[in-house]
């Protein structure tokens, strides 16, 4: 029979009760010469890995191409915007928090876009510096073999080796996240003096580094106002002055305006995906996977599916499947799951894992209390709920919360197994030892993970190879339809119109390529193409060859180039 000690409740045993896991706030942030040495040794695998992945082409998502022209933008631009049409600078909604930060690195490497990406790698190796050496503030009273344990399977996760070297504002709003973090525990701990100057431009990094940041700072202040009160007023009134005259040099100057500073399509995007997903319609987008584009929509909103499917993929992405199981047998899998009535188990992964992490919360909960570092986690996973689009990077700037719960709820699962299985003065020594091994067995398999990835995420195909022909054979003032206009532009240096989203019929389309001007379409290589590439097609290019093949009868296009491999044709319009 079970002693009353072992048979106490899980939570029980998860908090530390026990004399050798309680753990002193002095101790904990104390730093032993081995953890650094440690550390040191983490930084060195992020630098080699990193730099492994720069054989990937410069740019892999349509987020990064737009991020670099509204960067060029706001130097040359008598507006800021999209500098690819040829008539008029396009709006966008993307702040401009993260352009702005890139305009140095513009400068590095003119004729390159591989200076651009310097900014990512540096803000990776300060999300891991931080989370290393302000472990003691951002989860004070954890040991910093817990910030050792995170910090290493954060910097050699293939999500972050990956990032690290693309312009994605998820990269660089992660640091602004944990240093705001690590920010208002020292507030609440030491203020220092006219603290309320820094609260001011974090506030601007936050806002305008990516828009859920507004999200992020009321999170980061209501915790700070229930930690200090009514005390911090006449700070919070520095902050926004400070805040204020940070956005007014901005304007006055780049090419920015104040109307470019409220996120409107934003706002207006995720009203409608709340009334429509109360309603359970959705007329936003299609359900397609656009190429190009590593994120889902879904057109009736289930939010508990989608939230399965994004974490299931994170998963995925992480384990990078495809390279695990053959193609075939993983389509095999998936038609195998559809037909036999049991087409939910594709995410039981991601329900085992969204379990765990609710578990490890709690675990974390119980023995430090609220901090501001786990406080942002649920309300920003509430808005992922909301949220339209399903993409594994949109949890990037929680991916160390989440790695910190998995493992304090592994951790509290071997305690509870341990407890009834060895003697109650051994109980943390094995536990420690168990966790220790997972651990390392988690940082070996995701360098294993590393380093038999392929790396093949560029659904569009080389992107300067996909525009050579336009760049040999084209006069600069031409102007190019194509579906990626942001990417084509960078490559190529020509004017581009966007394709419309919706085919009708090839008079249809004949009417847009004369209204626009249009001299050449860089479109895809119809049937001639790999079939792996034409299934990744989203519905209107899956119309797109036929289109184009009917006016090339009439004698309104000629096809002047053909890639293939590339999914790449190139048609001229006749005049």
């Amino acid at each position: 029979m079970l002693s009353h000690d072992k048979a106490r409740s899980f939570f029980n045993v998860a908090r530390p009760a026990l004399p050798a896991d309680t753990i002193k706030k002095n101790d904990a942030a104390k730093l032993t010469p081995l953890q650094i040495i440690l550390w040191g040794f983490v930084m060195a695998t992020l630098l080699v890995l990193a730099w492994r992945n720069w054989s990937i082409p410069e740019i892999s998502w349509i987020d990064q191409p737009t991020y670099i022209i509204l960067s060029k933008s706001l130097v040359v631009g008598e507006r800021y915007g999209l500098l690819y049409s040829p008539r008029v600078t396009e709006a966008t909604q993307f702040p401009f928090g993260l352009p702005l930060l890139l305009v140095p690195f513009g400068y590095i490497v003119p004729d390159n876009l591989s200076g651009y990406r310097i900014l990512p790698l540096l803000a990776t190796f300060l999300s891991t510096s931080i989370l290393f050496w302000g472990w003691s503030r951002l989860a004070p009273g954890l040991s910093y073999w817990w910030g050792l344990a995170v910090c290493a399977l954060f910097a050699i996760s293939p999500l972050t080796i990956l990032y690290s070297s693309q312009v994605l504002s998820e990269v660089v709003f992660l640091p602004i996240v944990l240093g705001s973090v690590w920010f208002v525990e020292r507030t609440v701990e030491r203020p220092m003096r006219a603290w309320g100057i820094w609260l001011g431009i974090l506030a601007v990094l936050l806002g305008f580094v990516r828009t859920v940041g507004w999200l992020f700072l009321a999170v980061l202040l209501a915790y700070l106002f229930w930690r200090k009160g009514r005390t911090i007023w006449r700070q919070l009134l520095l902050a926004g002055f400070v805040f204020c005259i940070a956005l007014g040099l901005c304007v006055e100057t780049t090419s920015l305006r104040y109307s470019d500073l409220l996120p409107g399509e934003y706002v207006s995007i995720g009203t409608g995906i709340v009334s429509r997903g109360f309603a359970g319609t959705n007329n936003i987008a299609e359900n397609s996977t656009a190429p190009g584009m590593d994120m889902e929509v879904s057109p009736t909103p289930s939010w508990p599916k989608s939230y399965l499917q994004l974490v299931t993929g994170a998963i995925l992405f992480h384990l990078d499947i495809s390279h695990i199981l053959p193609k075939r047998m993983e389509e095999w899998l998936q038609r195998f799951l559809d037909r036999s009535g049991i087409p939910f188990l594709r995410y039981l992964p991601g329900g085992v894992v969204i379990a765990f992490l609710g578990l490890g919360m709690a675990v974390w909960y119980r023995r430090v209390g609220v901090r501001a570092f786990q406080a942002v986690v649920p309300i920003y996973a509430l808005v992922l709920l909301l949220w339209i689009w399903i993409s594994p990077r949109f949890l990037y700037p929680i991916l160390p919360q989440f790695i910190l719960a998995l493992l304090l709820a592994g951790n509290a699962l071997i305690q509870f197994l341990v407890c009834r299985m060895a003697n109650r003065t051994h109980v943390m020594r094995w536990t420690n030892a168990l966790t220790g091994l997972v651990i390392l067995a988690l940082v070996l398999a995701s360098l294993w993970l590393n380093l038999v990835a392929k790396q093949n995420y560029v659904d569009m195909g080389d992107p300067a190879k996909r525009t050579e022909w336009i760049r040999q054979n084209t006069l600069p003032n031409a102007i190019v339809a194509s579906v990626y206009p942001a990417i084509d532009y960078l490559y190529s240096g020509r004017f581009y119109s966007n394709l419309p989203e919706t085919l009708s019929s090839p008079e249809a389309f004949e009417t847009y390529l004369r209204e626009q001007n249009v001299d050449y379409i860089l479109a895809t290589a119809g049937d001639e193409a790999p079939a792996e590439r034409i299934k990744v097609r989203s519905k209107s290019i899956a119309e797109l060859p036929s289109i184009l093949n009917a006016l090339a009868k009439r004698g309104i296009l000629t096809r002047r180039y053909t890639w293939a491999e590339g999914d790449v044709g190139i048609y001229q319009v006749n005049r």
